[in-house]
């Protein structure tokens, strides 16, 4: 539905005036209104009855305006007629869908019309209503809810004959307006004249192939809309439409900088291939991730996934968001879908454009590994790494189409479109002069058509390009769109400027509430307050025809006020230039009205959270640091309960807000204006943050220099807390000898901090790396001191205990030693866990081993699912895929080989992803026993060879023994034909192979291991 479609019909009354009712376009020569409209008793037949579009005009500039020559009825029982008459030819490209399908009960609609009450000052304008489909009776009549509190008596008088509309769907037209807020609205059912009245369905020219398909589901409302109409990219185009068509293509990216014209292809695409049904698909969800300039750092995915999933069908919600990204690639298996994502480049690293969303990534990964129906078309300022650098997607399935700037010729025809005046020389100089950069040559077609009535000469007043424009090779076009604001901004009026400005605080569009709060609580809005509701619409038209301020796509009613990304960012940076206190005076009322959104002062629910998220961002831009961190940390974190993180996994919507918190967020440097102890909190939240979603490496830096300060402020216990988290950080990155001395900083800093419990985890700390370099009677050792230390306390830690757990498992003899470790006990402990996900998992997969151990193989088999379902829930990544290895190993000795491939792909792809060289090695030594299972002995030999390496390289001795084992399987299931290219392996017999590994067995007391050689080698046990 197309707000600008609206048509005023206006008969002649026969004592004179006018009537106002309602009309919708809906073929080249047709307007559908109400019979009552145009047939009613007192109209004076003899002069024509006129349609207007308010908000169209013709080439001249003129209001567009018909004369209907034929009203085509029905009867009066069908309050319906069809108007004969010139339609706009702006509008044939943009026709409604008609369907037989009746629409869902409690489905939502939306309409739009000229009722009395919308008149102002004399003139109706447009009022947007909006509600629910009550349930069809199968009769040519629906009722509808409405919403709208503007119900007063007879004040709907004009809206008869709007059309009723589903996303692009139109359904009925109003034939019976509500006169009290008890009654409903009543509309004439278009499916029912279709399937029911032959001569409505002739009238109309309706068939079947180009109806509306049954079951297509539209909504496109989040993309941005393009700044003007798409010019000469037709060759983009048709490419586009090509790689769609093609079977073997699932993707294409659009990749160019900002303002060359993404927008405008994707949106002309989409009209095109709506002519086709979409070729088939049967749901269109488009979405923009992008966040204005210097706020992106952490933008995430959250909302969008949220949003497809539900228009998807999907009821629950998952709260981990990687099974969210699983959950669409399932849907997108099932259903024909096309699904857009627009600004891709919020969620990007600018070096090389990797994704910096661990869930994006996880959605790419999965999308190009499953066997779909659907599209998806991504556009961005960069390549995506993920596609187009790891060599993973073929070039048969997707396609790259790269947007350059328009050449001189185009951007002077573009230029003649936006009526400047001129000879052509005067326009290719313009465009040489703004490199052809689209929305750079768009406001300066609007700059000169509305303050100089389209005279080209003045374009010679754009300033030069400077510094302040930007210098890198990537803003290089974009750059003279600021060239362009610079002069405009000098041009424009005080209140238009103001109200950009007021645009320009947000990363996102301003919608009603957060517009009228800043004009009743900022000083900067001041001058806004006093303007009448029409004189501030004059402002945003006056702004909307100088192209700086976009209409919502989809939407009737102004909801939200947006504009172009460069342009938004612009006038925010422009805005806390000129205006710093009344910038943060401005951000400080969004603070205060974010903080008293939720119902709960400590919300239970990630969806009740963010109105608080928001909150952090404005206060921190309000420069309250310190009041967005008590936000942050007893609202949303919740201080020590940690209910973002353990009950909610939401580590990318915290590592959002703490951005906020940096005075260089691209370097994650937090703001030195922050005290010390609070920078030391900002640096531990955010590393962990990182940590959880696998971004080791990043996470590691942050460690680094929370070590550092913690110890210089002689703050002992998060000195400790910061070395031992980077303790995790380097064995999940294989530098063993490196989390050995920092293990070992932890103990000092924590026995300076004389905390017990702080000297209880580092000890087991130190036990762990010990246990990593195979040293299982030190770990030992330390295990037990740590315990000796408090043993409550030891045991209220799952993460702890299961490291512990881990060494009795391996160390364990005898099936006495392996029931205490699969106790009762065990199970009531993780009960008194139920909040704490990750140590449910934990918990889990300690007795999922030894009830396997025991040879109890359906009771581990359960407690195996029940941990990677806690694992998944707790959403963190870097302890992923501990879980899959172990089940997969679980599931090659059972012989369910697909099962355990399953595991160990999914176990690949985040060990991939995020450098893991620790779980790499585990990988290799599983997966090369399942490949000598399934007879692949060259991956099996590739794998021992690469474990190997990788073992010496990082210190990870715990599996010698195990590498070992697996040269003893290689041996005896290779042939000689492998000898002359492994030699190094071929230099031993199996034998030789596996009384080593015994050997190191009875060093070290891994005991468990002999359980191993029971199973593989029974003749040799």
């Amino acid at each position: 539905m197309h707000f600008d479609l609206i048509a005023r019909v206006l008969p002649t009354k026969a004592q004179g005036g006018r009537t106002i009712g309602t009309g919708y376009p809906i073929t080249k020569d047709l307007v559908l209104t109400a019979r009552h409209v145009v047939l009613f008793e007192g109209r004076d037949p003899n002069v024509p009855i006129s349609i207007e579009w308010p908000d169209l005009k013709d080439n001249t500039g003129k209001l567009c305006s018909s004369i209907v020559s034929e009203i085509i009825e029905f009867g009066e029982q069908y309050d319906i007629a069809l108007l004969k008459c010139d339609i706009p030819p702006k509008a044939h490209n943009s026709l409604p869908y008609l369907t037989q399908q009746f629409p869902k009960a409690h489905e939502e609609w939306e309409s739009l019309g000229y009722p009395r009450i919308g008149k102002d000052e004399g003139v109706r304008n447009k009022v947007s209503v909006l509600g629910k489909f009550h349930p069809s009776d199968n009769t040519h009549q629906i009722q509808l809810t409405s919403e709208s509190d503007a119900i007063e008596k007879e004040g709907w008088c004009g809206i008869s004959g709007a059309p009723v509309f589903n996303g692009n769907t139109l359904y009925a037209v109003i034939s019976k307006t509500p006169t009290e807020r008890k009654e409903c609205f009543t509309a004439v059912l278009i499916p029912w004249l279709i399937n029911n009245l032959p001569t409505f369905s002739s009238a109309i020219g309706f068939s079947e192939k180009k109806a509306l398909p049954p079951s297509l589901s539209i909504n496109v409302d989040h993309l941005p809309r393009p700044t003007t109409a798409l010019i000469d990219r037709t060759t983009k185009l048709k490419q586009l439409t090509k790689t769609f068509i093609n079977p073997n293509k699932k993707l294409a990216i659009i990749v160019a900088d900002g303002g060359i014209g993404k927008s405008a292809l994707t949106d002309e695409w989409l009209r095109k291939i709506e002519k086709e049904n979409y070729y088939g698909k049967e749901y269109v969800f488009g979405w923009s991730f992008y966040a204005q300039g210097t706020h992106t750092l952490f933008t995430n995915s959250q909302e969008f996934f949220n949003q497809v999933l539900t228009f998807l069908g999907i009821s629950e919600i998952p709260t981990n968001e990687n099974k969210k990204a699983r959950i669409l690639v399932q849907c997108l298996r099932e259903k024909p879908c096309l699904l857009i994502l627009d600004g891709l480049e919020a969620l990007q690293h600018g070096k090389d454009g990797e994704l910096q969303d661990t869930v994006l990534k996880e959605f790419i990964h999965c999308f190009r590994c499953a066997e779909v129906k659907s599209f998806v078309l991504i556009s961005s300022r960069q390549a995506i790494f993920e596609v187009t650098g790891l060599n993973q997607w073929h070039q048969e399935h997707y396609q790259t189409i790269d947007l350059t700037t328009l050449s001189p010729g185009v951007g002077a025809t573009l230029l003649k479109k936006l009526r400047v005046t001129g000879k052509r020389k005067d326009h290719l100089a313009i465009s040489r002069d703004l490199n052809g950069h689209a929305l750079s040559l768009v406001l300066i077609g609007h700059l000169l058509r509305e303050h100089y009535n389209g005279d080209p000469s003045y374009a010679k007043e754009l300033p030069p390009l400077t510094e302040a424009h930007g210098n890198s090779y990537a803003e290089k076009d974009s750059r003279h769109a600021l060239r362009v604001l610079d002069y405009y901004d000098k041009l424009q009026d005080d209140t238009s400027r103001r109200f950009l400005q007021l645009l320009g605080l947000f990363d996102r569009p301003m919608n009603v509430t957060e517009k009228a709060v800043l004009i009743e609580k900022a000083s900067h809005a001041e001058p806004l307050r006093a303007l009448t509701t029409k004189q501030l619409q004059e402002v945003e038209q006056r702004l909307v025809k100088m192209g700086v301020l976009l209409d919502k796509k989809g939407t009737f009613q102004r909801m939200e006020w947006d504009t172009h990304p460069i342009i938004r960012d612009y006038f925010g940076q422009k805005f806390k230039e000129n205006n710093p206190e009344a910038f943060k005076q401005a951000h400080g009322v969004l603070f205060d009205y974010y903080q008293g959104l939720p119902n709960n002062e400590f919300p239970d629910t990630l969806q009740e959270m963010q109105p608080l998220y928001r909150a952090v961002r404005h206060g921190c831009l309000a420069e309250k640091k310190q009041e967005a961190l008590e936000v942050y940390l007893n609202r949303i974190r919740q201080n020590n309960e940690y209910r973002s993180w353990d009950k909610l996994g939401a580590y990318s919507q915290d590592l959002s807000a703490l951005a906020f918190f940096s005075q260089d967020r691209k370097q994650m440097i937090v703001d030195s204006n922050l005290t010390e102890e609070n920078q030391v909190v900002i640096l531990d939240s955010t590393s962990y943050c990182l940590m959880a979603l696998g971004r080791l490496e990043e996470a590691v830096e942050l460690r680094k220099t929370e070590v550092d300060l913690s110890s210089r402020l002689k703050n002992w216990e998060f000195a400790a807390g910061a070395a031992r988290n980077l303790v995790d950080l380097y064995l999940y990155l294989g530098l063993v000898d490196k989390a050995y001395s920092i293990a070992q900083e932890a103990i000092k800093y924590a026995s300076f901090s004389e905390d017990v419990h702080s000297q209880i985890v580092s000890q087991s700390y130190f036990a762990t790396v010990l246990y990593s370099k195979g040293r299982f009677d030190e770990a030992l050792v330390n295990f037990e001191q740590a315990e000796q230390l408090d043993r409550e306390d030891y045991l209220r830690s799952s993460l702890r205990g299961y490291r512990y757990c881990t060494l009795l498992l391996d160390r364990a003899k005898d099936k006495e030693a392996l029931k205490s470790l699969s106790t009762q006990e065990s199970l009531q402990s993780i009960t008194k866990k139920s909040d704490h996900l990750i140590s449910i998992a934990l918990d889990y997969v300690t007795l999922a081993r030894a009830c396997f151990s025991l040879n109890e193989i359906d009771q581990s088999e359960q407690y195996f699912q029940l941990a990677i379902q806690s694992s998944q829930k707790a959403g963190k990544m870097n302890d992923a895929p501990l879980f899959y290895l172990y089940r997969a190993d679980f599931y090659l000795t059972q012989n369910q080989l697909d099962l355990a491939l399953a595991d160990l792909n999914s176990a690949w792809d985040i060990i991939e992803r995020c450098s893991m060289k620790l779980y790499q090695i585990d990988y290799l030594l599983i997966h090369g026993r399942y490949s000598l299972v399934t007879k692949d002995f060259d991956t099996a030999l590739n794998h021992y060879i690469k474990a190997k390496q990788l073992i010496q390289e990082t210190g990870y001795h715990l599996r010698d023994a195990e590498l070992d084992l697996f040269a003893a399987k290689l041996r005896q299931d290779c042939g000689e034909e492998y000898r002359s290219t492994n030699t190094d392996l071929y230099a031993k017999t199996a034998d030789d192979y596996l009384q080593k590994a015994k050997q190191r067995i009875a060093d070290i007391g891994q005991w468990g291991l002999l359980r191993v050689i029971e199973r593989d080698f029974p003749s040799s046990s």
